[in-house]
């Protein structure tokens, strides 16, 4: 009856990922040139990301229908059915609000995150 019990993973090199200093964090997004056109894109994804501690493949997955600006509130969407309803902070909130308002293209996109300039 044992051998049918699996073993525990125990895959190499698969330790805890270790947190990321806070100046290292700063200066990435210090790094983020507001001026330019796509600055305040860039710097409202680190943020989201720094903030709500995501995945880096989140942010180009939310859409503006996700965002709840009454209810100060974000959903992201997860791996198949799991969405978490996450609070949306006042500075992650008005760094999409100078995205979407000043500097994101206007087209019929639903992402919050889009390209500056469309693919061909």
């Amino acid at each position: 009856m044992a051998e049918a019990v699996p073993r525990v993973a125990g895959w190499r090199l698969a330790a805890l990922p270790r947190a990321v200093k806070r100046s290292a964090v700063a200066a990435l997004l210090k790094s983020c040139d507001r001026r330019i056109r796509f600055g305040p894109r860039d710097s409202a994804g680190l943020t989201l990301l720094v903030r709500l501690g995501l995945r880096v493949g989140r942010p180009p997955d939310i859409l503006l229908d996700d965002i709840d600006w009454r209810g100060g509130a974000l959903l992201v969407r997860g791996m198949g059915p799991k969405d978490e309803r996450l609070p949306l902070l006042a500075d992650v909130g008005d760094m999409f609000v100078a995205w979407l308002r000043r500097c994101r293209p206007r087209y019929a996109a639903r992402q919050v995150f889009t390209r500056i300039r469309v693919p061909r």
